[in-house]
């Protein structure tokens, strides 16, 4: 139920901002509908439901391992096991990147840094064209004149100043022309 409550604040809003996103993609009219449950108690519910299965799972590997291992079976013991699981399978991933929706940048990277969105609509306002981004992923230079700096600078010194003018536009193209990125 812990890993539920947690679930709610850090996870399932950034799910419901993915479902909202996906929402303005068209998909192919022969695609079945997907069931997803509706936001609220609903939800709720079967995450609630899918952590406990999800527990009682674990529980019986660790039943298994403690016997495998001929420990004592004890609440004590038991709980330090469930303990050590809660803290490597629920506690530890959220250590690493702040979950993200891909292309949408962060305001929150390890080093303390950002990254801009690279979305295509951001890309479009800003003034971005194939044949510009393919020039700045080329050398470097911002259709403004101004350089890339930071990480992006040393993306384009060591690994896309090297690319083909033919990957150079796909990367481009890629980035600028996709639907509702």
């Amino acid at each position: 139920m812990f890993a539920t409550a947690a679930q709610s604040v850090r996870v399932i809003p950034l799910i419901l901002q993915a479902e909202a996103y996906e929402e303005g993609v068209s998909h192919a009219e022969t695609e079945d509908e997907v069931w997803a449950p509706e936001e609220g108690l609903q939800r709720t519910f079967f995450t609630l439901l899918s952590n406990l299965v999800t527990g009682v799972a674990f529980a019986l590997i660790l039943t298994a391992i403690t016997l495998i291992l001929d420990q004592p079976v004890s609440l004590r013991h038991g709980a330090r096991w469930g303990a050590g699981g809660f803290a490597v399978f629920v506690l530890a991933p959220n250590f690493g990147l702040p979950p993200e929706l891909r292309l949408h940048g962060s305001d929150s990277l390890p080093d303390g840094g950002k990254s801009p969105s690279i979305r295509a609509d951001v890309l479009k306002e800003k003034g971005w064209t194939v044949s510009n981004l393919a020039y700045a992923l080329k050398t470097g230079i911002q259709p403004d004149g101004d350089a890339f700096g930071g990480s992006m600078g040393e993306v384009v010194r060591d690994g896309t100043s090297f690319l083909s003018q033919d990957d150079l536009t796909a990367i481009a193209t890629f980035l600028l022309e996709r639907e509702n990125d």
